[in-house]
């Protein structure tokens, strides 16, 4: 791939990223390597050095003609910049900021999500931010500003949720009476000693009567990319006479097959609502609020609902 001779972005910062120039690349998990996978595509972007650990690897490796793990002694001198994606469970891309810094390379992370912004840039209570934050829609923009007053904020543009929602059925009559949970590591038991997802998808098991469903509709389970499916066997069979079941199908055909979308405040939901299904929000009243911004998830635990 040659990189454009010109890089376009939306209105919002001057960026100083040089897709001409020397530069790296550096992802773990599924959100923020498949954002980025999507603006390679979409830039036509060819980076001299791509680290890919996780999820990513997987996502990523087929964009780049190699790439390499980070390890202690990893040099970056010859890159002029890095563009990270900002994980929660790895140190990687912190780590290859944090060398970059040390080594004058411009440091650029993508927020892939809308919660825990300052903390993806803290380890072990050292703060390291980034040169440059860009960011994937409005909503993010909005908050980012909020909590980084001291770096530029770009809105770069949600090239992955327009690739994939170029590949969802619309609703249609032949679309069948499927509810598609969409589940996620909660990473939180809030005090009950049961992981947080599973405290939700019972939540949400105990309202199904409550939505006014068809009796036909049939629960399709749909595991994280960073889980194990197994995590979620004992919750197949059924809930309040609904047939529940596990479901391996891509994000695309499993969205497509469905009219209603269920989940905790996973990115996917909210390709959900802009492909026109109905969504509901399945954290517990005893949870935090729901992270994500977006108007009309309908939340279980709201008053009239529960």
């Amino acid at each position: 791939m040659e990189c454009l001779k010109t890089f376009y972005i939306l209105p919002s910062f001057v960026t100083r990223f040089n897709p001409n120039r020397p530069f790296g690349v550096a992802s773990h998990d599924a959100g923020g390597a498949n954002q980025l996978a999507a603006m390679f595509r979409h830039f036509k972007w060819k980076a001299q050095r791509v680290f890919l650990s996780g999820p990513a690897e997987e996502i990523l490796s087929s964009q780049c003609d190699k790439f390499e793990k980070y390890t202690p002694s990893t040099q970056i001198n010859e890159l002029t910049s890095i563009v990270t994606s900002t994980s929660w469970d790895s140190d990687d891309e912190f780590l290859l900021r944090c060398l970059a810094r040390d080594s004058g390379v411009y440091t650029i992370a993508l927020l892939d999500h809308w919660v825990n912004y300052r903390e993806r840039f803290e380890r072990e209570g050292h703060s390291v931010p980034p040169d440059e934050i860009w960011v994937v829609d409005r909503y993010a923009h909005k908050i980012a500003k909020e909590v980084f007053n001291e770096v530029p904020i770009v809105l770069i543009g949600d090239y992955y949720s327009e690739e994939i929602l170029g590949r969802i059925s619309p609703i249609g009559e032949d679309t069948p009476n499927n509810l598609l949970y969409l589940l996620e590591p909660i990473r939180s038991d809030w005090g009950r000693t049961e992981p947080g997802e599973f405290q939700s998808l019972r939540f949400f098991n105990e309202s199904i009567h409550k939505l006014g469903l068809p009796k036909d509709t049939q629960i399709k389970l749909k595991p994280h990319p960073s889980e194990d499916p197994n995590k979620y066997l004992g919750f197949v069979g059924t809930a309040n006479g609904f047939p529940v079941s596990l479901t391996r199908e891509t994000l695309e055909r499993a969205l497509s097959s469905a009219r209603w979308v269920a989940g905790c405040q996973t990115f996917a939901l909210t390709l959900a609502l802009r492909a026109g299904r109905e969504v509901f929000g399945t954290l517990p009243p005893w949870a935090p609020s729901c992270a994500l911004p977006h108007l009309g998830i309908i939340h279980l635990r709201d008053r009239h609902l529960i």
